[in-house]
């Protein structure tokens, strides 16, 4: 096996340099786990990610940008919600439309929600029939399970080893597995609204046998209500369920499966009103819903015939279903809309290690998807006629990598590449060189990127369109592009990062650039546009000075901006998409068995666009906004603890993409556990 990189860290003159730059620069979540009561900064280095390099890395090795989001992290904090706590990492900026289940977006340095693959134990979630082919319609349906081990955020280009969508980067869910012995869990949450969460996790594993781990998962609330005189409920039902044996000492069949069933209360969307007014989003008739279904079941065959060769196979099945239901005054029928996903996708992977310094990892990745959709429109010649389309595509991308390390272990080299082929258009390699050096006697790493990206257009986007209802009888109007290609970036980052004081302090610097061209947008229908880029710095810092406490914060800067049309002499800001993203974590341990934490998260001001009642396009000036939420957490038993958490402990009245977002809310309850 290959070894694993640790060093000593002491400080030295550019050590202090650099902690000067990074505290006049902001604050968030620090990449690599963030550490719980029981853990050192040590544990921080030991840590083992996946995402970066498809196999399993030390994150001191790690030749990218990194973040990890640990269980203790979910307990410091008492916030299950996934995305959320993500979006606590540096170079991420996370959107909601108004509170507990209500639409989410992650967009990673600046690149847009489209442009961020999402995987549940390295399995690819995905939506095929978004109007994207991203997974965004079900993020917030992602409430963490019991069994959650970290979150692990690749930032940056990852195409060549992830493919399609990876141009941002990665957000890989991973979960606890071969473990021993029983566990079990029940967690209850409550909050105003009728608002309720609740956990549950039972398992058993012999860790050189097998494992079986099942967590449930329910969700609910009435939702706010805003200017409107219904609220926007939500209900989630949902389970993770993982299991694995080994029927050889090297070999290994493992089960993934994530599944989600929710409801969502449907709105209209902000209106603006005048340059200083927005009339918040309302549900004005409680029929109106969206109602979906995700699925996602995998199999992960692993096996090590020898030292120096392991392989693995993995098979997986995504479905998803998004369900639009409304009604109108004069008619007596739904209007229905069913926009249905299906992938296929299997995943061969050969892991060599010929020398001590060398690992090679070589594939082939092979996705099938379907869409499909199946809708009854209101129709105004009264015509109720079904529409039902199906459209599919496949794909085979073979990716190779080599892994090297030189001058006693200090330096780092990542070579990668992949071959893309889809069946509708044409092939385009990628490449991907990474680098890091580690000075071992001054605790200083310095690492830097340049890789490239693609994103396939989705189905829709190539062959989508709607029924004009007010024809007779209605007629299908296209409004997809058959020939678009796929969407190519190139992007850069250089960095430092530096351990101080016996590494009770981390601190880091990134700068990144991402230039995306032939990009598609929509004008009367999907065009092939031309260029964006995104450009910035991640700064980050965490600090802990004794073990009863611990200090995170980081600050991204991010400038994007796009000339979408052929011919745009002009670039434009990207809208919904803040300059200055900043958080800031403090967890206390003052006695025993009492966790208290605080996160402070902030924008900037923000332009956006919000459509008056004609809708006519205005642009909105979004002021900036600065939250707190507050969470403290007591062990009364070894086995029992009671939390409680306030969020927007200030009552901060703001609003994200315009949507108003939920003033100052209390939560509580208990967590049971073996």
């Amino acid at each position: 096996m290959a070894k694993r990189l640790t060093y000593t860290p002491r400080p030295s003159a550019a050590a202090f340099i650099l902690s000067g730059l990074i505290g006049a620069a902001g604050l968030a979540a620090a990449p690599g786990a963030a550490l719980g009561q029981a853990k050192t900064a040590n544990a921080m280095l030991d840590t083992v990610v996946v995402t970066g390099t498809r196999d399993d890395r030390s994150l001191a090795e790690s030749t990218k940008s990194l973040s990890v989001v640990t269980k203790e992290n979910l307990e410091e904090r008492q916030n299950y919600f996934l995305p959320k706590l993500a979006a606590q990492s540096p170079g991420l900026a996370y959107t909601n439309n108004g509170g507990m289940g209500q639409w989410s977006t992650l967009s990673i340095r600046g690149t847009g929600a489209k442009y961020t693959s999402f995987q549940f134990n390295g399995l690819t979630l995905q939506d095929v029939a978004d109007t994207q082919g991203a997974f965004t319609g079900f993020l917030e349906d992602l409430h963490g399970t019991g069994n959650i081990r970290q979150i692990e955020v690749l930032r940056g280009a990852g195409g060549a080893l992830h493919g399609s969508r990876a141009i941002g980067g990665v957000v890989n869910i991973t979960t606890d597995r071969w473990f021993d012995g029983l566990k079990a869990e029940l967690r209850n949450e409550f909050g105003p609204n009728a608002t309720y969460v609740g956990n549950a996790r039972l398992a058993y594993g012999r860790s050189d046998e097998f494992y079986f781990d099942f967590d449930p998962i329910y969700a609910r609330t009435d939702g706010e209500t805003y200017s409107g005189q219904y609220g926007l409920g939500y209900e989630n039902k949902g389970a993770s369920i993982t299991a694995g044996f080994k029927p050889l000492a090297a070999a290994s069949l493992e089960l993934a499966a994530l599944m989600y069933k929710s409801r969502m209360d449907s709105s209209d969307s902000p209106q603006w009103l005048s340059p200083t007014e927005i009339r918040p989003q309302m549900v004005t008739n409680p029929q109106n819903r969206r109602e979906s279904l995700m699925n996602q079941f995998g199999l992960i065959w692993s096996h090590g015939p020898t030292d120096d060769w392991d392989y693995s196979l993995k098979a997986s099945h995504g479905q998803t279903e998004r369900h639009y239901l409304k009604t109108a005054s004069g008619f007596q029928a739904l209007d229905k809309g069913h926009y249905d996903g299906e992938t296929l996708a299997l995943a061969l992977q050969h892991n060599f290690r010929p020398t001590d310094w060398l690992t090679i990892n070589g594939g082939v990745d092979f996705q099938k998807m379907t869409y499909k959709e199946l809708s009854t429109p209101f129709s105004y010649s009264g015509d109720f006629t079904e529409n039902a389309k199906d459209w599919s595509y496949d794909s085979w991308e073979p990716f190779l990598q080599f892994q090297g390390r030189f001058l006693a272990d200090s330096l780092l080299v990542n070579l990668g590449g992949r071959y893309s082929k889809y069946s509708a258009f044409a092939g385009k390699f990628l490449g991907d060189v990474s680098a890091a050096y580690v000075f071992s006697s001054t605790g200083t790493k310095i690492h830097a990127q340049a890789a490239e990206g693609y994103r396939a257009p989705s189905l829709y986007e190539l062959y989508g369109g709607y029924m004009n209802t007010y024809a007779s009888p209605p007629t299908w109007i296209t409004i997809g592009d058959a020939n678009l290609k796929p969407e190519e970036s190139l992007g850069f980052e250089v960095g430092v990062e530096q351990k101080l004081w016996e590494d009770k302090v981390n601190i880091g610097l990134t700068y990144f650039k991402t230039d995306v061209k032939k990009i598609i947008y929509y004008d009367a229908g999907y065009r092939q546009g031309n260029k964006g880029e995104s450009s910035g710095l991640e700064a980050w810092l965490s600090f802990r000075p004794v073990e009863e406490l611990k200090f995170t914060l980081a600050h991204t800067y991010v400038d994007s901006r796009y000339k979408d049309r052929p011919n745009s002499a002009v670039w434009e800001r990207t809208r919904n998409l803040p300059r200055n993203v900043t958080n800031l974590n403090l967890t206390a341990w003052p006695v025993d068995g009492l966790t208290l934490s605080l996160n402070l998260a902030r924008r900037d001001e923000t332009p956006v666009n919000v459509s008056d009642a004609s809708w006519t396009t205005h642009q909105w000036r979004e002021k900036a906004s600065a939250v707190v939420d507050l969470a403290a957490s007591y062990a009364v038993h070894d086995n029992v603890d009671l939390f409680v958490r306030v969020d927007n402990l200030f009552d901060e009245k703001y609003t994200v993409g315009a949507y108003s977002q939920p003033g100052v809310s209390f939560f509580g309850g208990a967590r049971f556990h073996y």
